[in-house]
C-alpha cells in the first residue's frame, strides 16, 4: 500500500542555532518526507511558521523565513540527493509582516517511488524585536512553533517542532550587609537560551533607576 510519513529534524552538518553577527538568530531545519512503498499520487508539503500554542504562556516568537536558504532536494532509494529547482515547482512563500502563519507550499510535487524522499532544506531567523515588547513580555522569554505537514492522495502526516527560549533576559538581586547596612545590588544580563551567544545582546541599554536620596557607596 502506498505511504508517507513527514518528519522535521536539525539541519544535517549544521548548528541548530547560530547567532548572527547584527545579533540575529538563525535556526536551521531540515524537513524529510519519506515512503516505503511509494505515494503514487503526487506529494504537497505545507510548512507553517509560528504557528501553534506555546508551553507555559510563552511568548510566540516572531520569526521569518530567510528566503534564500530555502532548497529541495530528491533523495532517491540509495541516498543520492537532487536539488530542484524551485522556479519550476508550484512553490509559494508567504513571507509577510500580515501573514499569520508565514508558509512554505509546494503543491503537487511528483510522487514518490519506493524508498525515495523529499528533503525541504530551511533557516528561520529571529530578530531581536521577535520577543515583542516590554510590555507585551517583559521576561524577554519566548517559544518558536512551527509544523510540518504532507499530503499525497487520502494520506497525510503532520510533525510539530519547537524551540525554547526561557532563560529571563534581566535580573536583579539585593545583599543586606547587617553590620553595615549598606545593600548590594547585583544586575544579571543573559542572553534568552545558552544556545544564544553575546551578540544577541549587541544594542541594548542597561538603565538602573537609584530612588531619591539613596546613596551609591563605593565602585558600580
Amino acid at each position: 500500500d502506498p505511504d508517507v510519513t513527514i518528519k522535521k529534524s536539525a539541519q544535517s552538518g549544521k548548528s541548530f542555532i547560530e547567532t548572527l553577527d547584527d545579533g540575529r538568530v538563525r535556526f536551521n531545519f531540515d524537513v524529510t518526507v519519506s515512503t516505503t512503498n511509494g505515494t503514487v499520487d503526487p506529494v504537497t508539503i505545507v510548512d507553517k511558521l509560528n504557528f501553534g500554542n506555546t508551553d507555559n504562556g510563552l511568548y510566540l516568537a516572531d520569526c521569518v523565513y530567510d528566503a534564500d536558504s530555502i532548497q529541495l532536494y530528491r533523495v532517491a532509494a540509495n541516498g543520492a540527493m537532487t536539488l530542484q529547482d524551485l522556479s519550476t515547482l508550484k512553490y509559494e512563500l508567504k513571507n509577510g509582516t500580515s501573514d499569520k502563519p508565514r508558509t512554505i507550499t509546494l503543491t503537487d510535487l511528483p510522487a514518490l517511488d519506493a524508498g525515495e524522499k523529499y528533503l525541504l532544506r530551511y533557516s528561520v531567523l529571529l530578530p531581536q524585536t521577535g520577543f515583542g515588547t516590554v510590555e507585551e513580555n517583559p521576561n524577554g522569554t519566548a517559544q518558536l512553533r512551527n509544523r510540518a505537514e504532507v499530503t499525497s492522495g487520502t494520506l497525510k502526516n503532520g510533525w510539530s517542532e519547537k524551540a525554547t527560549m526561557n532563560r529571563q533576559r534581566i535580573q536583579k538581586k539585593a545583599e543586606l550587609d547587617a553590620d553595615t547596612g549598606l545593600i548590594t545590588w547585583t544586575i544579571t544580563v543573559q542572553t534568552p537560551s545558552t544556545g544564544v551567544n553575546g551578540n544577541f545582546l549587541k544594542g541594548y541599554v542597561v538603565k538602573d533607576l537609584v530612588p531619591d536620596g539613596v546613596e551609591i557607596v563605593g565602585n558600580v
